[in-house]
Order: C-alpha cells, then structure tokens, then sequence
C-alpha cells in the first residue's frame, strides 16, 4: 500500500461522519410528545438515550410529568451529550433559552435571527 491510497481512503472514510446524531433525533421527538401531551413517552425515549449512554440514573426521570419538566431533564441530559461540541448552542437557540457563557447569561433571543423568505409563508 502507498502512502497516497493510505490518504485516499481516509478521505473517502469522512463521507461517513454522521451529520445528525441518533440521540439530538430522539431529543427533538421528544420536545414533539411532549408537547402535545404524551409527556410519558418523551420520557421513555430520554431513558433509551440515558441508557445507550450505560448511564443508570433514569430514576430521576420518575418525576417528569409536565412539558416544562421534560425540557429540564432533556437540557440536563444533553448538555452531557453534547459538552465540548458546540452542539448546546443550537438547542438553546432552539428553545429560546439564554446561553450561560461561564460569567453570565446571554439573550439570543433576538440575536442570530434570520427573517422567513416571503416564498415560505402560508397563509390559511
């Protein structure tokens, strides 16, 4: 083997890096049943997170049972999943949270907004 095919196949190895993890999917489904309702369901999914992660501590999970507690629990969770990846931001963003930054909390609220193009509303 040539040090150039070494080098070719490692370029041709990062088309598989995954662009959406399994468990931000599983968050986002989750934000979904909880918010219609089925807060108990979200909750399962944030235990099948928890637990392909080989963490044990799902009995915390026991006292979820609002919308607003899943967020809680989701947030906690995931800034274990994401630490170090930048990947918090987005979901604070999301959420329209504010992002602690280790001195103090930051309102992006109204920062980093992007108006919808007219070709994308729908008026019913």
């Amino acid at each position: 083997m040539t040090c150039l095919s070494r080098v070719k196949k490692e370029i041709n190895d990062v088309a598989y890096l995954p662009i959406l993890r399994k468990s931000e999917l599983y968050y986002i489904k989750g934000e979904y049943l909880a918010s219609i309702g089925q807060v108990s369901e979200a909750v399962d999914l944030l235990r099948e997170i928890r637990s392909s992660r080989g963490d044990i501590s799902v009995d915390d999970l026991n006292t979820v049972t609002t919308e607003m507690g899943y967020i809680e629990a989701m947030l906690t969770d995931a800034r274990k999943e994401f630490i170090g990846e930048g990947q918090s931001f987005y979901l604070f963003k999301r959420l329209n949270l504010p992002v602690f930054d280790g001195v103090q909390n930051i309102d992006f609220r109204n920062l980093y907004t992007l108006p919808v193009p007219k070709s994308e509303e729908v008026v019913f």
